[in-house]
């Protein structure tokens, strides 16, 4: 009995790893920049005539939309432009340029709709570097086709001499074609702030590599399956050798 009572708690535990493993695999979440492929498209801005000051370089829109994505300020059409200036504050951003989007934010303001980036051909990942105020979030509200909102995630930067700065990476299991990002004080989650990015990067799908631990789950399943008893959660069935 005390066999059997292991067979079945070792095939219980590796049911729910299995089930652990699949419901994780189906959800989306933050991540780093090394979970991005030497196949992924980045925009550095560098390309343009950056400006030395916020709104001095030209307006940024369309003129990424071969390489599969554009931009859009609805509260401040054309006000984000590929500067200089700001560059150097954002963690990990290359020289020269970075995308100063602004937002308002001053007393008394309406509030911005938050910036978009498009994509005309879905995605899977999606991050770039950000910078902008102390004491605030970046917020970024994830649509898939047909404007699903699929999740909306928060990022905390780390100080810099601008304020606060960081990576913002994102991956889902379907596909991305949209992105919404504010910033906001965390004193008045209602308030935008301007902010800047830099090195976007963005791929589509690849066939993920096989987990350890999914090898490990299906290794005890078939542990459980070798043994000639059938298992029935509780007792085990056995044969009777019919009369002679």
């Amino acid at each position: 009995m005390d066999n059997l009572s292991r067979k079945v708690r070792l095939l219980r535990l590796s049911l729910y790893v299995l089930n652990a493993l699949i419901c994780s695999s189906l959800r989306g979440g933050v991540i780093d920049f090394s979970s991005f492929t030497n196949s992924a498209t980045i925009i550095t801005f560098d390309d343009l005539t950056g400006g030395n000051c916020n709104l001095c370089g030209p307006s940024v829109t369309n003129q990424y939309a071969s390489r599969g994505v554009v931009f859009n300020n609805p509260s401040f059409p054309g006000q984000d432009t590929a500067d200089m200036n700001l560059t150097s504050g954002i963690p990990n951003s290359s020289p020269s340029n970075a995308l100063f989007v602004d937002q308002g934010g001053h007393l008394g303001e309406t509030s911005a709709m938050p910036f978009q980036i498009l994509f005309s051909v879905p995605v899977a990942t999606v991050g770039f570097d950000y910078g902008s105020s102390l004491d605030s979030f970046l917020c970024i509200a994830v649509y898939g086709t047909n404007d699903t909102l699929l999740e909306t995630l928060t990022y905390v930067g780390t100080p810099t001499w601008l304020g606060l700065g960081g990576f913002a990476g994102i991956h889902e299991s379907t596909p991305i074609t949209r992105l919404d990002i504010s910033y906001h004080p965390n004193y008045d989650s209602s308030r935008t702030f301007n902010f800047s990015i830099d090195e976007l990067s963005f791929e589509g799908y690849s066939a993920p590599e096989s987990p350890t631990e999914l090898l490990v789950a299906i290794g005890l399943f078939s542990i459980v399956l070798r043994h000639r008893k059938p298992i029935v959660f509780g007792f085990t069935k056995t044969r009777k050798r019919p009369p002679s």
